[in-house]
């Protein structure tokens, strides 16, 4: 999906990773998200480590990537990405309406991810979907998103019983040494991983992996294979509990982690093979596309909810709270072209059924 790749490749750039970026390039992506979703379809698969703890758990994919108009790091990150020009126009299909149904400005309602007025009236809203855990997309020690979960540890602004663990963006980018991986997951247990605020399984942190193929390495055969196997080694030698991304064949190698999931928002619903997680998306529609690559459909939504909640997986996940640029979002926003609002549609609707 080219605006997949769009919305990351902006988002690298403010990263500062350079040519690294322009090595994804949109045939690759597209051919990723085919080959993972055909892997997601088989059946081959063993019982799920999960159940061992008869729990169900739901989860929401969280980006606390965006600069607002006043932050000092970055003005109107990743909105204006794509040559945007907030608050006259922005990386987006919608206008999320955080900041309170009164408020129209959009130079304020295209909110700072560190701004914990903001972060506290999400994380509220999240409890009322009864949501139980909020995956944070992060890119590394000292990035923006490390800054803006910095933040948000350090405030007092975490909504009662609300858990929290990391994306693991950066196998998204390039092989990452396994020293490196290690070194970024150390700093994660020592500056996140100690409160009781942080989600763990079997008493270790949990860590799902953004382990999708660079481009760079789609010739080989073996790579996430190989990549299983780090993370492996990773996972026994820092006591986390993985949850890798599928791949075709992973399979045969889901000894290597935890647990699995996919992440696919241009999927109404889908659920990885032995039952180890499913999830949900309202929908998926980016400024690159003339049409969307997933139609928003409350109903339909409604119906994939149900779906997920009776479906047997111990872990759910819901993609996403707020990745705009794909129009993923569940968050309160407008529709721009139409200037209507799905309000709190979405949250009321999870609620109902978990």
């Amino acid at each position: 999906m080219k605006d997949k790749l769009f919305s990351r490749r902006q988002f690298l750039k403010l990263l500062g990773v350079g040519s690294l970026a322009v090595g994804l390039g949109f045939i690759g992506i597209s051919n990723v998200l085919k080959t993972i979703k055909e892997a997601s379809e088989t059946t081959k698969a063993g019982p799920p480590i999960l159940h061992r703890t008869n729990n169900i758990m739901l989860g929401i994919f969280y980006y606390p990537w965006y600069g607002g108009k006043d932050n000092k790091e970055a003005p109107y990150r990743h909105w204006k990405d794509g040559g945007h020009n907030p608050p006259l126009n922005w990386n987006s299909r919608y206008l999320p309406n955080i900041s309170g149904s009164n408020v129209t400005d959009p130079a304020i309602r295209l909110y700072d991810s560190q701004n914990q007025t903001i972060v506290k009236r999400q994380m509220n809203l999240i409890i009322d979907a009864h949501i139980s855990f909020v995956i944070w997309s992060w890119w590394g020690q000292n990035s923006f998103t490390d800054h803006s979960l910095t933040y948000f540890w350090e405030s007092s602004n975490n909504a009662s019983g609300l858990k929290h663990c990391i994306y693991y963006e950066k196998e998204y980018l390039d092989n990452i040494p396994q020293n490196d991986i290690i070194s970024d997951i150390d700093y994660i247990k020592s500056k996140y991983a100690g409160s009781s605020n942080y989600l763990k399984i079997n008493n270790n942190p949990v860590v799902f992996v953004n382990n999708t193929t660079p481009d760079q390495f789609l010739a080989d055969p073996n790579y996430q294979i190989k990549l299983s196997m780090k993370w492996s080694d990773v996972r026994q030698q820092t006591n986390i509990y993985s949850i890798l991304k599928v791949f075709r064949g992973w399979q045969d190698y889901n000894s290597n982690a935890n647990s699995w999931h996919q992440y696919e928002p241009s999927t109404p619903y889908a659920k990885v093979a032995g039952s180890y997680s499913s999830f949900v998306s309202p929908g998926w529609w980016s400024p690159t596309e003339d049409t969307p690559s997933l139609t928003r459909d409350i109903f339909r939504f409604t119906e994939n909810v149900k779906t997920m909640k009776s479906d047997g997986c111990p872990l759910h996940t819901i993609q996403t709270w707020n990745e705009w640029t794909e129009g993923t979002g569940i968050e309160p926003a407008t529709f721009t072209a139409t200037g209507q609002d799905h309000d709190n549609n979405y949250i009321n609707i999870i609620a109902k059924y978990f």
